[in-house]
């Protein structure tokens, strides 16, 4: 079955391009938003596997605060996008419990490995989780 991905980005050339690759890795595009509201109701209607959220939208941080709402309310992997080379941002999207951060212009091949990557390590802390409940 394929991953379900859903894209979180305001810049609409950056959209194509990732709904571009998104479909030629052989991913499903479940849909694309350019702000919080459209993300939460894509999340709400959809089942969704993995939230790629570019961490500056319409304000500076507005990625990050989304990012802390979906893994509350939804627990999806997510994987930011940025093309701010500032460290600071590198480090706040640490701390945020991401599972991949990738650098704007993206390479499909990085961005297929990266999606793979969230996806199995997110797999594998929820089995340690419910395991842990046992």
């Amino acid at each position: 079955m394929k991953p379900k991905v859903l894209i979180v980005e305001d810049d609409m050339m950056m959209r194509t391009v990732f709904e571009l690759y998104i479909e030629q890795c052989g991913f499903e595009l479940i849909g694309v938003a350019a702000d919080v509201e459209t993300t939460m109701q894509i999340l709400s209607a959809n089942i969704v596997d993995i939230v790629l959220i570019d961490i500056h939208l319409k304000q500076e941080n507005e990625g990050l605060e989304l990012s802390k709402i979906i893994e509350k309310k939804y627990n999806l992997p997510i994987i930011f996008i940025s093309a701010d080379p500032n460290e600071n941002i590198i480090e706040k999207a640490i701390n945020n419990n991401v599972f991949g951060f990738l650098h704007k212009p993206i390479h499909k091949n990085n961005l297929k490995s990266t999606i793979f990557f969230a996806l199995y390590k997110h797999k594998l802390l929820k089995k340690q989780k419910n395991a842990a409940k046992s």
